[in-house]
């Protein structure tokens, strides 16, 4: 009896088959000794006075002269940058790197983030749960390759890549579409059929095709 290897690992998922269903201060100063005379002349009397008002006076003291205050400084107002938006690789790293972890959750989350896929809450559970169990079956994800990229014009484009499972590879077919700034997923699909990797038939359609 032979026991096809591709029954066993057959495992196929994507989401478009899932969504059909101080100032200074002077310094004192002593005054001098007054000496009153009952004769001194008015011309005296004016002479003194004159002599007390350059003793008082700073500038007489050799005090420097208080300067003008500092302006106060222009404070620039601050401008926060805009975070710029992430390429279609950075998200898919970090994709990975939640499944490696096996915070699955958190993983299609970020990857759906801002899309239509987040509004089918239910697909995106049933695409969580798919996940899981690919897990499960084929073993932890210890890392990824990136095996193609196409670009169509300047807005669109899907990468192929592999996840490393401990007992056996997946493929992972991310596409993403830039409508204005922001690139966003459109589709993903995940599968087994590494043979359509290498341009090889795969040989359950071979069989199919047999007489």
């Amino acid at each position: 009896m032979e026991i096809s290897l591709r029954k066993l690992l057959s495992y196929e998922f994507d989401i478009m088959t899932l969504a059909r269903g101080t100032p200074l201060v002077g310094q004192a100063c002593h005054p001098p000794r007054t000496v009153t005379r009952m004769n001194s002349s008015k011309f005296s009397i004016v002479t003194f006075a004159f002599a007390a008002a350059l003793q008082i006076s700073p500038a007489s003291a050799g005090e420097p002269a208080a300067k003008p205050a500092a302006p106060a400084p222009v404070v620039e107002p601050v401008v926060v940058a805009e975070p710029e938006p992430e390429n279609p690789e950075k998200i898919i790293s970090r994709f990975f790197s939640y499944l490696q972890r096996r915070e699955v959750d958190q993983a299609y989350d970020q990857l759906t983030r801002g899309t239509k896929i987040a509004e089918r809450a239910e697909d995106v559970r049933t695409l969580k749960s798919k996940t899981k169990e690919a897990i499960t079956v084929f073993g932890p994800i210890l890392g990824h390759d990136l095996a193609s990229k196409k670009n169509v014009g300047g807005r669109l484009v899907s990468y192929t890549l592999v996840s490393l499972g401990k007992e056996f590879p997946l493929r992972w077919r991310f596409y993403f579409y830039k409508p204005q700034d922001t690139w966003k997923l459109i589709d993903l699909r995940v599968d087994d059929r590494l043979a359509a990797m290498f341009d090889e038939p795969e040989e359950s359609r071979a069989r199919e095709e047999r007489p």
